[in-house]
């Protein structure tokens, strides 16, 4: 039952992990393209961008936002990553 016990959190903290480069790489795609003046305009629904490559970027990027505002699911499970990698950076330096 242990074995079990370590499995699932591992799997959490994994997901958990995961969750945390989603919300990130919607982030970095964000400043990305606002910095490189790729997408001069940032409207309630649409983007308008210079070329179709920073398009897609930038409707990556609101995706991933829209998604972490509206359901705050994975900005929860980003924070969790963030603590689990905390505290696994806390164990790893006390060594």
């Amino acid at each position: 039952m242990k074995i079990l016990w370590s499995l699932i959190k591992l799997l959490f903290e994994l997901v958990c992990y995961a969750a945390l480069v989603f919300v990130l790489s919607g982030i970095v795609a964000l400043i990305y393209v606002q910095a490189g003046g790729l997408c001069p305009r940032f409207d309630t629904g649409s983007v308008s961008c210079v070329t179709p490559q920073a398009k897609s970027i930038a409707n990556w990027a609101m995706t991933v936002l829209l998604l972490t505002v509206f359901t705050g699911f994975p900005g929860l499970l980003a924070i969790a990553g963030v603590i689990f990698g905390l505290k696994r950076i806390g164990r790893w330096r006390g060594r």
